[in-house]
Formats: C-alpha cells, sequence, structure tokens
C-alpha cells in the first residue's frame, strides 16, 4: 500500500507522516518505510520547481514508492503534488493507493511560513504564483489547522485498516 499525502507547502505533510510513521511502527505495523518530499529530492537531484520539473519529480517518487510497495512496503509518502497530470499517474500505476490531501488555511500557512514562501520573495510556489489542481477523488481530506495533528492521525488509523498488532489504547 500506497499512503500518499498531499498538500502545499507548510501544511503538515511531512509532520504528519513521520508521526503516522512512528505511531504504527509503535502498534507493530510492520514493512513500513516513511519518503519525505525534500529528502526524496535530495536523492534524485537537480530538478527545478516550475510546474512541469515538480509533476517529473512526484511521478519518480511515485514510481519508487509503487516499487517499494511491490516488496510487501507499506509506503508512507509526503509530496505538494496538486496537478492533475500527477493524480492520474499515480492511480494508474500505484495498486494500492490511498490519497490523503493535507489541507491548511492560507492564512496558518503564512503564519507557519516555513522556508519563507509566502513573504512573496521566492517564485515557483504551488498556491501562490503555481496554479493547483484541486483534487476530486482524494480518499481523505484533512484539515490539518492548529493543533490537530493527533486527531488527523487517529482518523488515518481508522480508515487505513492496517494490520495493527498492538492494541490501539496503549
Amino acid at each position: 500500500m500506497v499512503i500518499w499525502l498531499m498538500g502545499l507547502a507548510g501544511s503538515g505533510k511531512s509532520t504528519l507522516g513521520r508521526a503516522l510513521y512512528t505511531e504504527l511502527k509503535n502498534k507493530g505495523v510492520e514493512n513500513l518505510v516513511y519518503l519525505d518530499g525534500d529528502e526524496f529530492r535530495e536523492i534524485i537531484g537537480n530538478f527545478g520547481y516550475d510546474r512541469s520539473s515538480r509533476i517529473e519529480v512526484a511521478k519518480k517518487r511515485a514510481m519508487m514508492c509503487q516499487m517499494l510497495s511491490s516488496q510487501g512496503l507499506i509506503v508512507i509518502a509526503s509530496s505538494i503534488s496538486l496537478f492533475k497530470e500527477n493524480y492520474d499517474f499515480n492511480r494508474k500505476h500505484i495498486q494500492e493507493y490511498f490519497e490523503v490531501y493535507v489541507k491548511c488555511d492560507m492564512e496558518e500557512l503564512k503564519r507557519r511560513n516555513q522556508k519563507g514562501l509566502y513573504c512573496g520573495k521566492i517564485k515557483n510556489v504551488v498556491g501562490v504564483d503555481i496554479e493547483i489542481d484541486n483534487p476530486q477523488e482524494t480518499n481523505l481530506i484533512l484539515d490539518n489547522g492548529l493543533g490537530r495533528l493527533e486527531e488527523n492521525i487517529s482518523a488515518l488509523i481508522d480508515i487505513l485498516n492496517l494490520p495493527i498488532t498492538t492494541p490501539l489504547n496503549t
């Protein structure tokens, strides 16, 4: 299975992905891997941040996720990837695909202002000068506003129906 967390920069995809990974590991889920968007970019090399480059990087990430999943791993991946080309590619190429849209209000994103993206000085920012394609067929939409991490982790665990060997209340 591939659990694909997507949303704007600063929406909490990576925080949610790492927390979900840790929680599932603590609950006895085996064969689990987390693939972060920024870390993946470091591995694959020099790609730009324009729309077409972002789509290409997300497709490479999806292929990596499918390869790992086909070997029996549960993959949690975080990626901006808010483009129709990526939604269509993932649904076509990833066999057990679970798409999660991590939404966060623009005012909250500006308040968090991770990496200085929302101050108007940086170009090719998705959701600012690169338009997104709102997902239409996502499996789950999570509002990841302030203080909602634990609630969102619980919602994900409940809906995923993974083989948890440790009781949820431990």
